[in-house]
């Protein structure tokens, strides 16, 4: 499904929306929460309930769901993180709560 539907995008580090330093392009691609409604409706449906409760449980507080189809839920493929120079570097796996 990813394969099939994700679009390419690009994240560039030293933005708004980036934790990567300056000089940092991760290349993606994205499955927007529009063809997860259409194609993967289990999913949206898992935001809404189950996921929610995990994360309310662990963080002990009560949470709404983003009601917008577009931006609730979306799924970022990552290949490979390159400098500007074209280099290929490890991807770290990390986890980021807040």
């Amino acid at each position: 499904m990813c394969r099939a539907r994700a679009k390419p995008a690009e994240l560039h580090g030293g933005t708004s929306t980036s934790l990567e330093p300056v000089g940092i392009a991760i290349g993606y691609r994205l499955l927007t929460g529009d063809d997860i409604a259409e194609y993967l409706p289990w999913l949206r449906e898992l935001y809404g309930t189950s996921f929610r409760r995990i994360a309310e449980r662990y963080s002990g507080l009560n949470l709404e769901t983003d009601s917008s189809v577009t931006s609730a839920v979306n799924i970022n493929v990552l290949r490979a993180v390159r400098d500007t120079s074209g280099t290929s570097i490890p991807i770290r796996r990390r986890a980021c709560f807040s």
